[in-house]
């Protein structure tokens, strides 16, 4: 994406401004990569109350070259993560 569209992008998003009142006013923050889609297969055991598998797949579109996207996944324990277009070598969680 050129400097000029991610301009644009900046400009649409300020336009969008929403406040409640007695609120300061907040602007949509603007991303570097947007999530086009996400899927989330699980598989619980009802009879335990427990999560036996997981898995989320997202599909991630940056807007320029990142070193780095950070994703809050609260309390769940990742695995794996991998890639079909880019190699990811330096996974890690923390907490």
């Amino acid at each position: 994406m050129s400097k000029n569209s991610i301009d644009k992008v900046k400009k649409e998003s300020e336009k969008k401004r929403f406040a409640f009142p007695g609120s300061k006013i907040h602007s949509i923050p603007f991303l570097s990569y947007t999530v086009e889609h996400m899927s989330l297969k699980i598989k619980p055991d009802l009879v335990n109350n427990i999560l036996i598998d997981c898995e989320q797949q997202i599909t991630i579109r940056a807007f320029k070259d990142l070193s780095e996207i950070v994703l809050d996944i609260s309390d769940l324990k990742v695995t794996k993560v991998g890639s079909q277009s880019i190699n990811i070598s330096k996974f890690r969680c923390v907490d």
